[in-house]
């Protein structure tokens, strides 16, 4: 879908997203998620979490 951070930003901007719910499954297998405001994602967000 995306290539890269920059793409994801651009998006974010582009339709006006508010929060990113984000999910992952954590080293026992269960699912966790956290829904973040879009305002707080930028390039560094990728690198550094």
């Amino acid at each position: 879908m995306f290539s890269d951070s920059s793409e994801v930003l651009k998006f974010i901007k582009g339709e006006n997203v508010k929060f990113l719910d984000i999910r992952f499954t954590d080293l026992p297998g269960v699912q966790q998620h956290s829904n973040i405001p879009a305002s707080t994602v930028d390039e560094e967000f990728f690198s550094v979490g």
